[in-house]
């Protein structure tokens, strides 16, 4: 297994106080794309976007009074293909100051708790949405520019992107990160469009829009991955930095889909794996307790066909006043997931900021994936996730709290999974309160359902599927939270997750040392290996330095060793089980086995397959430990 730690050395430069995504930063973000995968993926997205563009323009000839409205420049809407039924796919919007507050943004800005003044300074985000944001607005300050030329404002995308930059004019409008800027696209061609901004290096966009659906729409389209869905996911996988969020739709309450009791509701783009995708809830204004978050009463709600957790997250998407683009200083109030995504946007965008502040480097998209879903906010009725909160309330601050607590509380790590392989590693509980684990990854595509699929196909959409499981020194094991859509009003569950490529453990008043294992059903796609992100809060890597009572009598020799190493001790003072660990410099287990204590201690260590280099040998025995370095030649 190749393993590396999430520290890449990266230039940067010093900008109003904070760190800047730079030209360089994104020359090193474009250079982790294999070149065969990019270029594969161009040639797929564009054959289907031609497909798309011949049989839309051959409906819209037929129908002539539709090709009309749609080219009204009034009309929001975009026919973005035609299913193999022969029905129209059309694309709609979905439809700040205390969302900033519900969310946790206002203590990571000035007068914030952390000592932090996160603005987005230097940080670029990505809108599409059914028009341009109005770039003339006193709130934008200049720092909102067009991808494309030809296509009209809308007051939907104007709004969207001043709940993500907006600077004022009053305090109330001003967005989540208001010195940021944006590229503000019209929906009509986004996949291919997010190809080219993922491929300049870029990290977040913003998508508030998705399939119109009415009570005519077969049951069978609700939770299905479909192509489009796929075609999110294949953009993600080639570029590992690129994190689409996605609005979950309002279609609850409307009595589509009755028989799921409102849920089941998510379609095409939301029901992607690798994106975050956002229901809405009411502004909180002081959080205690998880049912101070309620949910508005049009979200949508999940699960996907294939059980997967969406929505992943929330955000207050009820009356948010933001920017209107009917003057430059106009506002008004909107609701819908169009409006909690922004917020989500906004502020994983700021979070993003402290990490390069922080590290000099960016975090890849599962990274900030797995962080800002093990740090919500508890929400719903029963503990850990759920089909309609997803993970809970973006929680800003205590994303922020992890990535200042770097090294002393918390541990990221962006590693590599090979086919057959494995991780392990013990972390020690640094705090009493909780200890969480993340594990995500950004999955391959899947093979997308077609047009006439059965009605909740569960097969996984999974491709590579990770397990992650953390054991306790006493031996308890825990595993992942995983949902069970035949029952979607149901607690979460723990065990084994078959579907999800985003697993998480909380294990609340924690004590000792935890053993995290990573491993991976069947064999990784093509035999090629699986970036993964491990994210840990409240713990960090345990080290060869971190001993307790020493054992009496140890011995390990010889010393440098080649190939093998012997470890002996004075037996009749041990427990009756001994473990011997071999750690690498950075903390992280190369070899662990565990031997019986018969009154006498001399075992052999094959080390045939460790490189050569600097190692500690830690041996304990359950409640005194001792540590020694060993060389490899």
């Amino acid at each position: 297994m190749i393993k590396k730690l999430l520290l890449l050395s990266t230039a940067f430069i010093f900008s109003a106080g904070l760190f800047a995504q730079t030209a360089l930063e994104r020359e090193i973000i474009k250079s982790a794309t294999d070149p065969v995968k990019k270029r594969q993926l161009r040639l797929s997205l564009t054959e289907i976007a031609n497909k798309n563009q011949k049989e839309v323009a051959q409906y819209l000839k037929s129908h002539p009074s539709l090709a009309k409205s749609l080219n009204s420049g009034s009309d929001e809407r975009w026919l973005e293909r035609i299913d193999s039924n022969g029905n129209p796919v059309f694309l709609v919007p979905y439809n700040n100051f205390v969302g900033a507050k519900t969310i946790g943004v206002n203590k990571v800005q000035n007068n914030g708790n952390l000592g932090l003044d996160l603005k987005g300074q230097g940080m670029n985000l990505i809108l599409w949405d059914g028009g341009y944001a109005r770039k003339t607005h006193n709130g934008f300050s200049g720092r909102v520019s067009y991808g494309e030329e030809g296509k009209l404002e809308s007051d939907h995308g104007t709004h969207v992107a001043g709940t993500m930059i907006a600077s004022g004019p009053t305090f109330v409008l001003i967005g989540m990160a208001p010195n940021a800027t944006i590229t503000s696209y019209h929906f009509d061609n986004d996949i291919t469009e997010m190809v080219v901004e993922a491929s300049e290096g870029f990290l977040i966009s913003n998508h508030s829009y998705g399939a119109a659906v009415d009570s005519d729409t077969p049951v069978w389209y609700y939770g299905r991955y479909d192509a489009v869905a796929s075609s999110f996911d294949n953009i993600t996988s080639t570029y590992p930095y690129y994190l689409p969020i996605v609005s979950a739709g309002n279609d609850r309450g409307k009595g589509l889909n009755f028989e799921d009791r409102g849920y089941d509701l998510l379609t095409d783009r939301s029901t992607s794996k690798n994106v975050i995708t956002v229901g809405a809830v009411e502004s909180v204004f002081t959080y205690s307790k998880a049912s101070d978050v309620k949910m508005s009463n049009f979200s949508s709600f999940g699960p996907t066909d294939d059980g997967r957790i969406k929505p992943d997250i929330v955000a207050m998407g009820v009356s948010v006043l933001s920017l209107s683009k009917e003057s430059d200083s106009a506002s008004n109030m909107k609701s819908g997931t169009s409006m909690s995504a922004p917020m989500i946007s906004g502020g994983l965008m700021l979070i993003q900021q402290l990490y390069n502040q922080e590290q000099s480097s960016f975090m890849k998209s599962a990274t900030l994936k797995g962080l800002a879903l093990m740090t919500t906010k508890e929400a719903g009725d029963n503990p850990g996730p759920d089909y309609r909160f997803g993970w809970g309330l973006l929680d800003v601050e205590a994303a922020a709290k992890a990535i200042l607590d770097l090294n002393n509380g918390s541990s990221i790590q962006e590693n590599t999974l090979n086919s057959g392989g494995n991780y392990i590693q013990t972390f020690t509980t640094k705090s009493n309160d909780r200890i969480s684990f993340a594990l995500s990854w950004t999955d391959l595509p899947g093979t997308p359902l077609g047009d006439d699929a059965v009605e909740d196909d569960s097969t996984p959409m999974i491709v590579n599927d990770l397990d992650l499981k953390v054991v306790s020194s006493d031996g308890t094991e825990y595993f992942p939270y995983k949902l069970d859509p035949s029952e979607p009003t149901k607690a979460a569950s723990t065990g084994v997750n078959n579907v999800d490529n985003i697993e998480i453990i909380h294990i609340d008043a924690p004590a000792g040392d935890y053993r995290v294992e990573i491993t991976h059903k069947g064999a990784l796609a093509n035999g090629e290996p699986q970036d993964y992100s491990l994210i840990v809060n409240g713990g960090t890597p345990q080290t060869a330095s971190s001993n307790s009572e020493k054992l009496e009598g140890l011995s390990i020799f010889p010393n440098p060793a080649r190939n093998i190493f012997n470890v002996t001790l004075n037996a009749a003072t041990a427990s009756d089980s001994i473990a011997v660990q071999l750690y690498n410099t950075l903390g992280q287990i190369v070899i662990e086995e565990e031997f019986s204590n018969n009154g006498t201690f001399n075992e052999q260590i094959d080390i045939s397959g460790v490189n050569s280099g600097i190692y500690f040998v830690k041996v304990t025995d359950g409640s005194r430990s001792s540590t020694r370095k060993l060389i490899v030649q």
